[in-house]
């Protein structure tokens, strides 16, 4: 069902998401063919969907009216959903369908026998193939800066794998008869074991790693398939693209990629550590447990949509129609596409650091407390459940107002956060959204009220307020804001990675955000400009071309709306002259507009800037003045300019 805006402020939302479709491109990226917002820094060149959109960012709308964030969630969801199923048709054909499961491993009824598992190449955390894709030692090896070419990588990635592959088909394969799809998903076990023998390391096969006590219900299936894992007997031939598809997994696949991200934020800058850390069984662990429920994310409905829509940007052909087996795989190989394009290794790199910063893990060392609740959040974001809100429609039968059967309209593009009914289980969704709104993945928007107006932080992934409706009162408003202005918030992370990213040392990081903040923090302190708040609460760059938190206001053309945003910044500049923080530009409101005097402006706020005692030539603390001296606390009186 294809639910019309039918409102101005719908409309205006939707594009501000993501553009309008119908029309010339104005720079807003397609938001609805993204599975996730792409990295502040990224470590290889963007493409698909995810090109030209590294300043995008989710959108956090408030309204006072407590039916707005359901109405905004059902259509924000359902015109996103709309957008990518029809891009879907035009890649696999008007009758395409999302498949059920397509990347889920099972065992056949008839035969009993494993099925999909070349699924696990993208969930197994492989520490070879983590190695060799490692884009830090492909950076000091070749010289190359920052981001590198996903290709040019991917083929060197290939040629060196060629000769361990060779030595697997020795050891494991027949190398002839039919092409045996498995080596797909067991050929990282395989390396991992083998490697684990050369170097008399004690194995650790993936059935240990503890993947099935985490998973909910009936799971002998899934142990199954780990037990095969590790042991898959005779394989036939290798498929001719084994190496290219190995290494796009090297580069690219949820569970490698979220392994080199957790060893990244349990090591820091030491490759020796790092190189130890994606053997440790905790890490391991933790990986494979992110990358299944990458896997559970991909199959979904919506999700898969979005795939295909994603696909489109860089290929656009339509593919041929194929029995469902070929289906499911030719839709595994467009998802790590996607997941290539949007550089879903320096996504994890970065999410990964912020989580284990929350969590003291920088401060702990290693742990495995610390480690399970890093992955336990990301595992949150990862496996929320689609909301399904009710719709009601309306008929008109003989003239009069029938109300329909009510229908289920599935939301995962849009949320809302906050329930009317004060319950435990309503509580304990609110904290769901709250923390997958928190991660770079869906959803995209956030509709609350006042209930997620205060002491509630929207930050890592959002700079970006949406005043559905205006707040009575400035306090109200800074409350709003203040939900994404926070310590390291995506604004802040954006415009340090713009400053301080190109520096060769953040190059050659395996925790490149830990770096790039120690970086920033030496310079701001050697340049004297430094405080408590710059460069972790606050930074712009000095050429000025940087992100901001940005405001969206949605007054209706006539409205009294119009009148009182222009009063409400007014007082908004009042409010925050009292504690000596002024913008610029509601300082400007509050002062009128001749007030364009840089002396002016500083005459009219008092600074509240922490004293640095380093800076200080006296004593410290300074002698406090005697009566003559003493400041009132209050600013001076100003003069309108010419009197």
């Amino acid at each position: 069902m294809r639910l019309d805006a039918g409102n101005p402020k719908m409309r205006t939302l939707m594009r501000d998401l993501w553009g309008d479709s119908g029309a010339e491109d104005d720079g807003t990226p397609e938001s609805w063919r993204m599975i996730w917002v792409p990295p502040a820094m990224p470590r290889r060149r963007l493409s698909g969907p995810y090109r030209g959109a590294g300043r995008f960012s989710k959108r956090l709308v408030f309204s006072q009216w407590a039916v707005a964030p359901k109405s905004i969630s059902i259509l924000v969801s359902n015109r996103s959903q709309s957008l990518a199923r029809d891009a879907a048709r035009s890649v696999r054909g008007d009758s395409w369908q999302p498949l059920r499961y397509p990347l889920r491993p099972g065992v056949r009824k008839e035969s009993g026998s494993l099925s999909k598992v070349w699924t696990w190449g993208m969930a197994y955390p492989s520490w070879v193939l983590a190695e060799l894709g490692d884009v830090t030692g492909y950076t000091r090896r070749t010289g190359q800066s920052l981001p590198v070419d996903p290709d040019e990588q991917r083929r060197d990635v290939a040629e060196r794998l060629r000769p361990r592959l060779a030595e697997l088909a020795e050891r494991f394969g027949e190398g002839r008869g039919a092409v045996d799809a498995r080596w797909y998903g067991v050929a990282g076990v395989l390396l991992d074991r083998l490697a684990a023998t050369v170097s008399g390391a004690p194995w650790v096969g993936p059935a240990r790693l503890g993947l099935v006590g985490s998973l909910p219900g009936n799971s002998e299936g899934i142990h199954a398939h780990l037990e095969a894992l590790d042991d898959p007997g005779t394989l036939g031939a290798q498929p001719d693209d084994l190496a290219d598809r190995l290494a796009q997994l090297a580069l690219a696949a949820p569970g490698v990629c979220a392994l080199r991200a957790l060893a990244g934020v349990e090591s820091g800058d030491s490759s020796e550590q790092w190189s130890d850390a994606l053997r440790w069984k905790p890490v391991r662990s933790g990986a494979l447990r992110i990358g299944w429920a990458m896997l559970r994310l991909f199959d979904r409905a919506e999700i898969q949509a979005a795939i295909w829509a994603g696909f489109q940007v860089d290929h656009g052909r339509r593919l041929a129609e194929e029995d469902p087996e070929s289906r499911s795989q030719a839709y595994l190989r467009a998802a790590l596409d996607q997941c290539l394009a949007g550089d879903l290794d320096a996504v994890f790199s970065e999410y990964l650091h912020q989580i284990g910063e929350a969590v003291g893990m920088f401060e702990s060392g290693r742990g495995t407390d610390a480690m399970t609740r890093v992955v336990d959040e990301v595992v949150s974001a990862l496996t929320i459940k689609t909301a399904n809100q009710q719709l009601r429609p309306l008929t008109v039968q003989d003239g009069r107002v029938m109300e329909a059967e009510p229908e289920k309209m599935p939301c995962r593009f849009a949320l809302r956060y906050g329930d009317a009914a004060a319950t435990d289980q309503a509580e304990n969704r609110s904290e769901m959204v709250r923390t997958a709104f928190n991660s770079p993945f869906w959803p995209f928007a956030l509709a609350t009220t006042s209930a997620g107006q205060e002491g509630i932080d929207f930050h890592r992934y959002c700079r970006c307020v949406v005043h559905w409706n205006l707040p009575s009162n400035p306090v109200d408003l800074e409350q709003r804001e203040g939900r994404v202005h926070r310590y390291k918030c995506l604004a802040v992370r954006q415009n340090v990675a713009s400053t301080w990213g190109p520096d060769v040392r953040v190059w050659q990081s395996h925790d490149p955000w830990k770096t790039v903040f120690r970086i920033a923090e030496e310079a701001v302190a050697s340049s004297g400009a430094g405080d408590e708040m710059r460069p972790l609460w606050v930074w712009s760059p000095d050429s000025g071309d940087g992100v901001r938190i940005e405001r969206r206001v949605l007054p209706l053309p006539l409205s009294r709306e119009q009148g009182q945003y222009g009063r409400l910044v007014r007082m908004l500049g009042s409010y925050r002259m009292a504690f000596g923080q002024p913008r610029q530009e509601e300082l400007l409101a509050v002062l009128g507009p001749d007030a364009d005097d840089a002396d002016l402006a500083r005459a009219a706020m008092i600074d509240l800037t922490p004293n640095d005692p380093a800076a200080s030539t006296g004593p410290w603390p300074p002698e406090r003045p005697g009566r003559e001296g003493r400041s009132s606390g209050r600013p001076r009186p100003v003069s309108p300019p010419g009197r």
